[in-house]
């Protein structure tokens, strides 16, 4: 229970850190891809229609993303309405591809909120390859770096950033 997050069943930051520096350490780093996703206005979820709707919203989207992600991904819940999925794929393209399936299979699905309102929600994705970092800070600052770039531009979008560019 120590590495599960509590309200989403996903596992927890913890765990991550300890999977993407086993991961690091075993796969070839080139192929290896972070995104780190987030809900896009989810404090207005939270104010609008209450923390167990918010809460409910993060379980939700947790699932999808899950559903949406091949078995060998890693995938969990980092904090807050982020999460965080390391990918491998051939390539940016790749990558992109597999960011643009979870941004848009999360921001299609119709959600119930309080009192019958229906509305759609979005997340941003940040992506950054492995190839130039040798520990999870590095990845995930190039990861969170793209994620900034994605909220900065509009949100509902996903970036590729070069890790070597975000230190």
């Amino acid at each position: 229970m120590a590495d599960c997050d509590a309200l989403t069943g996903a596992p927890n930051r913890r765990r991550i850190v300890y999977d993407v520096e086993a991961q690091l350490a075993l796969r070839n780093p080139r192929r290896l891809y972070m995104l780190v996703i987030d809900i896009d206005h989810f404090k207005r979820v939270n104010d609008t229609y209450g923390h167990l709707v918010g809460d409910r919203l993060l379980i939700d989207v947790a699932h999808d993303a899950r559903s949406l992600l091949r078995d060998t991904d890693l995938f969990g819940r980092i904090g807050g309405e982020e999460f965080m999925a390391l990918i491998e794929a051939s390539g940016p393209e790749e990558a992109i591809i597999v960011a643009e399936r979870l941004r848009s299979g999360i921001g299609t699905t119709t959600r119930m909120f309080a009192d019958g309102a229906v509305g759609q929600v979005t997340v941003s994705i940040g992506v950054a390859n492995a190839h130039s970092t040798s520990s999870f800070a590095e990845l995930y600052a190039a990861a969170d770096a793209a994620l900034y770039k994605a909220k900065h531009r509009g949100r509902d979008l996903c970036v590729l950033e070069d890790a070597g560019s975000a230190n």
